[in-house]
């Protein structure tokens, strides 16, 4: 009987494997750009912004102990280890 129900669960799988149909966003503000390009400059201004956070938290206190830490774990507090 299991083998019935596993042929179910991979008939629904196999339905969602295509995903479902979505659109991609139209440009806001009426720009004047395809819906590609307008999608290719959000992952890039978003992907630069990432980034930029990450940068930044490696400069600051918190990602200097972070590197210390990853570096050496005997500088790790004892209240940070699980």
């Amino acid at each position: 009987m299991p083998a019935a129900s596993e042929a179910r669960l991979f008939r629904v799988l196999d339905r969602r494997r295509a995903g479902p149909g979505r659109d991609k966003p139209d440009a806001p503000f009426h720009l004047p750009m395809s819906q590609d390009t307008w999608l290719y400059y959000f992952t890039l201004v978003v992907t630069i912004a990432i980034y930029i956070f990450s940068v930044n938290l490696l400069k600051s206190r918190s990602g200097r102990a972070f590197m210390a830490i990853r570096d050496n774990e005997i500088a790790l507090p004892p209240w940070a280890s699980t």
